[in-house]
């Protein structure tokens, strides 16, 4: 039954099954699979850190002092700046802090990017093995028991005959209770698994990428099929969750990293003040007011 998706701003993902480059070519338009979580590149880190670092009052006021103190005129230490050294001990040590939880950071992301899925190459007409941050928008994927979801993905076919699978969602709400997913039952009867091709055409049109975990409006359009296939949040299924007591699963990407629900949720990293340092901004403005 056609039903209309009220959509009005969307997405459209061409799928040509049969033309590999031109597939990879339809990809180019959206972002890659990998994300990045980290506040500093190697480049970056020095200039943004000490902006970081002197941001708080405190270091701010003792750099004052620290010059002031090198002008003979008014100095009571022979033009030596006495501050300087404790100030740039106290800075370095929160700046190799900082460089540290950044290193984990980039490591996290190194991981979760080279992490391996399997992939359906058009080409070869096989599954390969790739990397999560290689996937693009419009590939199928096959995923296994126990294995994290690398992307928001459209549900194709499942182990199950009737289309039903479950999933944890624990990285994604915190819920550990299983949920119950299911293939849209005309995508489920065409049993796509065995013969691929029956998407060559084919394409999907969907919102675009935002951070609503519990909703997904879109359709299946087939070629030479005037009827457009609804499908809801029940078919869909978002990167960082887990496939759980289901024997392997097929779908195809649409959200990719930073794109994916679970980025689009997810805060950018930054810098915590703590109480005590508040309070210490707070005090050095009272002093340079009075």
């Amino acid at each position: 039954m056609e039903k209309s998706t009220g959509i009005e701003d969307v997405r459209t993902i061409y799928i040509d099954q049969s033309d590999a480059d031109k597939q990879a070519e339809l990809a180019k338009r959206f972002k890659g699979n990998g994300i990045r979580t980290s506040k500093y590149s190697v480049l970056t880190f020095l200039p943004l850190n000490l902006y970081t670092q002197f941001r708080k009052a405190a270091n701010m006021y003792f750099l004052v002092i620290s010059y002031m103190q090198t002008i003979r005129s008014i100095s009571i230490s022979n033009g030596v700046s006495a501050m300087a050294f404790p100030l740039s001990v106290v800075v370095l040590v929160s700046m190799l802090k900082d460089a540290f939880e950044d290193y984990k950071r980039h490591k996290a992301d190194d991981e979760e990017n080279s992490a391996p899925c399997e992939v359906y190459d058009v080409a070869k007409g096989e599954i390969v093995k790739k990397q999560w941050k290689e996937l693009k928008p419009g590939q199928i994927v096959r995923l296994l028991d126990d294995q994290f979801i690398p992307v928001d993905m459209l549900l194709l076919r499942s182990s199950d005959d009737k289309g039903g699978l479950y999933i944890e969602t624990k990285n994604l709400d915190g819920e550990t209770n299983l949920k119950n997913k299911t293939v849209e039952k005309q995508i489920n009867s065409m049993e796509l698994h065995q013969n691929w091709n029956q998407l060559t055409g084919a394409k999907i049109v969907c919102e675009k990428p935002n951070n609503a975990i519990y909703k997904f409006e879109g359709y299946l359009e087939l070629p030479g099929n005037q009827k457009k296939i609804s499908l809801g949040a029940e078919n869909f299924i978002l990167r960082g969750c887990k496939l759980r007591n289901t024997e392997w699963v097929y779908g195809i990407g649409v959200f990719t990293g930073h794109e994916s629900k679970i980025m689009m949720n997810s805060t950018k990293a930054k810098y915590k003040f703590s109480s005590l340092e508040l309070l210490s901004n707070k005090a050095v403005f009272w002093v340079l007011m009075t």
